[in-house]
């Protein structure tokens, strides 16, 4: 089963990644992460996922896994390729985010190669995130037609798990984090930029290719991982697993999961 983690910059994508993991691992249960699986291919010495070298190995596994890649998922780079263009952004910002959409791309299609009914695969920011890269601009309000479009046109993972928290939040971790994408200084330009974002998953929420299969986790005010944070998301994460060995790896799961045959995403919040 391929499970896609997307959200917001800050919003603990990475946290309630790491919960699965750990969750799978105490079950006993197969489970692979898609950047890893992504270099295989080039048979990397050993400690280089710790290197600072590895964006190398993994931008060009990444680009291994798209030989070969669809017809729609051509059409999909290029529909990313297109937006971008009519974003107006510098042909710099253009090229370097749609490098990170063929990344992301090159991730999903190592992910479902490896996906099976009894192996969970994990991607973190797959194609259902590039929306973040082509859509999310400083300065520049989002093109909601072409937000309607990609989510008529993205690849699809058999669950996408929403990482969400309240605007204040993922404001204070961007402010203190920073971003690439922000060059300009103070609070208004990274509200701005984060509203911008936060408005994009939302109107791909509604959408009806992907708000069947997606699971929303509202992390709140939680900094790390700790006891309320693995009891408000345990229910969560239990479930995800309880899936593996049901869902097809390229389809409409058949997911137990409540919500996901709705007509609306399963909200898993936090309590209180």
């Amino acid at each position: 089963m391929l499970v896609e983690f997307i959200g917001c910059t800050g919003a603990g994508k990475t946290t309630v990644l790491g919960l699965v993991q750990a969750e799978a691992r105490a079950e006993g249960l197969p489970h692979l992460e898609a950047q890893s699986l992504a270099v295989r291919p080039l048979s990397l010495p050993r400690g280089w996922s710790r290197s600072t070298a590895w964006a190398v190995p993994l931008h060009l596994g990444a680009l291994w896994s798209n030989l070969g890649a669809t017809r729609e998922q051509r059409e999909f780079l290029m529909l990313t390729w297109r937006a971008l263009g009519a974003a107006n952004v510098s042909p710099y910002q253009r090229l370097n985010q749609f490098r990170k959409v063929v990344k992301q791309l090159g991730y999903f299609r190592a992910a479902s190669r490896a996906s099976s009914d009894d192996t969970l695969v994990l991607l973190d920011e797959g194609t259902l995130h590039a929306a973040h890269n082509v859509f999310v601009h400083a300065g520049l309000d989002p093109d909601f037609t072409g937000v309607d479009t990609f989510s008529h046109s993205a690849p699809l993972p058999d669950i996408c798990v929403y990482v969400k928290a309240p605007l204040e939040v993922l404001v204070d971790r961007v402010l203190k984090r920073g971003h690439a994408r922000i060059s300009e200084a103070g609070t208004a330009p990274v509200e701005a930029f984060v509203g911008r974002a936060v408005t994009v998953f939302e109107r791909m929420m509604t959408h009806s290719r992907i708000f069947g299969r997606t699971v929303v986790v509202d992390l709140g005010c939680i900094d790390h991982v700790g006891d309320d944070i693995s009891r408000a998301h345990r229910d969560l994460v239990l479930r995800l697993l309880e899936n593996v060995g049901e869902s097809p790896a390229l389809g409409r799961p058949k997911s137990s999961l409540a919500g996901l045959d709705g007509d609306a995403p399963t909200d898993v919040a936090h309590p209180g």
